[in-house]
């Protein structure tokens, strides 16, 4: 210890606080997918078991998950249907109560397009008899329902008809007049 010129003692104080290094994995898949999230904690090349790990996407929590014995924290997400088509920044942080330091890791989820299938039933009618067309709009991964989309019918080539799916992927049932087909000269 040492004293200043007004008799006061200085005191120093030490970080002995382990450093920490959190490395977030890349994540990628298509609306309504399960992915994981992972992170791995370590001390220099020493995993660290047993510590939470808080989880964001774009600065929004997801959840938090207990690292394991390798160091690796596991989250699995659902991407929603109302997250956007790109890239997303995944924020994983390591906030110790202990002598630990904190850390911060992140990476990117790429959200793609899904691939979609269209499902319709099959009709028959008469010339001037109306239908009713019908068909359910699903992802091709994970047959999740695709609702308040917009389904495109056309009958023999004839103008387009249109409907809203509804939340199980279904568009309104569509009634459809078959008119006759022009009348031929001799």
């Amino acid at each position: 210890m040492s004293y200043d010129t007004n008799g006061l003692q200085d005191v120093f104080l030490r970080d002995d606080k382990l450093r920490t290094t959190l490395k977030v994995d890349a994540a990628a898949g298509e609306y309504g997918i399960t992915v994981a999230l992972r992170a791995h904690l370590t001390i220099g090349s020493t995993a660290l078991a047993n510590q939470p790990i808080n989880f964001t996407l774009d600065g929004n929590a997801v959840g938090t998950k207990n690292t394991d014995a390798t160091g690796l924290a596991s989250l699995s997400y659902t991407i929603p249907l109302s997250l956007s088509v790109g890239t997303h920044t995944i924020q994983a942080t390591f906030t110790p109560y202990t002598t630990y330091d904190a850390s911060i890791g992140t990476n990117t989820l790429t959200v793609s397009k899904r691939k979609t299938k269209l499902t319709t039933t099959s009709i028959t009618g008469a010339v001037g008899e109306t239908v009713t067309l019908t068909g359910t709009l699903r992802t091709v991964t994970g047959n999740l329902p695709l609702p308040n989309k917009t389904v495109s019918f056309a009958i023999d080539g004839a103008p387009t008809v249109t409907a809203t799916t509804n939340s199980s992927g279904s568009p309104a049932s569509l009634s459809r007049y078959r008119p006759c087909p022009p009348a031929r000269g001799r």
